[in-house]
């Protein structure tokens, strides 16, 4: 039977060793043994030990023992040109260290079946190394396959990422340094758990709300509420108070509750949709043909307009119907009135959408072909608000032809496309007008001091 070198084998039910995964380190033929080398143990330093092939072979044949593979951490699996200099640096140099000892197959055998190897002390001092240290990158070198990029430095596991390191008697971070010799600074505090409880209850009694306080006057109602007896007594003795600080409080903060929490917390449900959640998906994820979803809205235009008979004539603001195809953005139906938000005025809005743009540009001098306007169709779906779509009227009239979608309360951000377009024709047409009511920048004082100049 082959047994090559290197290869993984798994033992179950065995008496050679404990069930789990072994790497066939050597084959000592003159021996007639077999040196494995355990890979479920975690332990940094790992000694191989000897079985004889005879033995080996018959749990292989009694299926004791069985083929199997090993699965190499990521950070072994990156290709030779992609890993940083000073790691291919480190791994050399990890190399060239157990380089003369693990091609001697005799110190192999010792170290597997003896308790004490002397040579493996003396090569260490030869290399000038510690001995532990070249047990341990004899273990990484055996668990990793035995080549030389077993001995790649594991930099992405170290670090405590995510995990909360457990505080002492000796304080975490780096030591307070007094700003000046002239004040005494306290020692550093060491947070508890009964400590993070304060901040909690302190954080949902006056942080995570609506109206809610800010972080450093927070901090100060936890120190009346859960430190006033630590610091009357500092300053009845004059000395500073031992309690955790603003920056262990924000810290802490930031790590019982997520930012998600705290947005959530201290806004409203209808603001935290509207503009503060996290964007799922586009709004043309389910819309991607023109004439799938056709989005109506209306809004107060930000311009008076007067009579033609004279300027002293207001007669107010318009009121903006615009159709908007969600796959292509194009404008696709449109009216302006001075009456107000109505189905009869969402009906005007609704007939230019179904009907050809060149008749109705003919209306005001401007001759286009149907091509360079190509819009007169009816959508699958109809994208509108909770006002004047939601009668009997337009029921009656849009249901035979399409299906109406209503869009819930205070939710504009759920027919954007639409939106938008109010928001692009203020900047770039309305707000250019004389009678805008949302003109140039204005800075306070200057209106005043215009009229005063006009006046002398």
């Amino acid at each position: 039977m082959e047994l090559p070198r290197n290869s993984v084998w798994e033992l179950k039910g065995s008496d050679l060793a404990e069930d789990g995964l072994y790497r066939i380190l050597e084959i000592m033929l003159d021996v007639t043994s077999i040196i494995l080398f355990p890979l479920d143990t975690k332990s940094v330093t790992i000694r191989p030990f000897a079985v004889s092939i005879e033995a080996f072979t018959e749990h292989v044949k009694s299926r004791n023992a069985s083929k199997a593979d090993f699965n190499l951490p990521c950070f072994l699996l990156v290709a030779e040109e992609n890993i940083a200099k000073e790691h291919i640096t480190r791994r050399d140099k990890n190399y060239s260290l157990i380089e003369g000892i693990i091609s001697d197959r005799a110190f192999i055998f010792d170290y597997a079946t003896k308790k004490r190897v002397p040579h493996l002390a003396k090569y260490a001092e030869k290399m000038g190394i510690d001995r532990k240290a070249l047990s341990r990158l004899l273990t990484q070198f055996w668990r990793y396959g035995q080549d030389k990029m077993a001995l790649l430095p594991a930099y992405s596991k170290s670090g405590g990422l995510g995990k909360d390191r457990k505080p002492t008697d000796k304080p975490l971070g780096s030591p307070k340094q007094p700003r000046t010799v002239a004040v005494e600074r306290s020692v550093k505090f060491i947070v508890t758990d009964i400590d993070k409880n304060k901040f909690t209850k302190a954080l949902k009694k006056y942080y995570l709300k609506q109206t809610g306080l800010t972080l450093s006057k927070t901090y100060k109602n936890m120190l009346i509420d859960s430190y006033a007896d630590e610091v009357r007594l500092a300053n009845a003795y004059g000395k500073p108070p031992v309690v955790p600080t603003l920056k262990q409080f924000s810290y802490w903060s930031k790590k019982i509750f997520s930012k998600d929490e705290f947005i959530k917390n201290r806004t409203s449900e209808n603001d935290h949709l509207r503009n503060k959640r996290g964007l799922l998906g586009s709004v043309i994820q389910d819309s991607y043909l023109p004439g799938a979803h056709f989005e109506i809205d209306a809004t107060v235009a930000d311009v008076h307009i007067v009579s033609e008979l004279g300027s002293q004539y207001v007669l107010g603001r318009p009121i903006i119907y615009i159709v908007v195809d969600r796959a292509s953005r194009m404008i696709v139906g449109m009216h302006v009135s001075l009456f107000h938000a109505s189905w009869r005025a969402a009906r005007q809005a609704l007939s230019n959408c179904f009907m050809p743009k060149s008749r109705y540009c003919d209306e005001f001098g401007v001759d286009i072909d149907d091509s360079e306007w190509p819009c007169s169709h009816i959508p699958m779906e109809l994208v509108c608000d909770n006002g004047e779509m939601i009668g009997l009227q337009p029921k009656k009239t849009l249901n035979p032809m399409t299906k109406l979608s209503f869009t819930p309360p205070y939710r504009p951000d759920c027919k954007g496309v639409v939106e938008k377009r109010f928001d692009i024709l203020n900047k770039e047409v309305i707000h250019e007008f004389l009678g805008t009511t949302r003109g140039g920048n204005v800075i306070r004082g200057v209106e005043i001091l215009e009229r005063m100049l006009f006046t002398l």
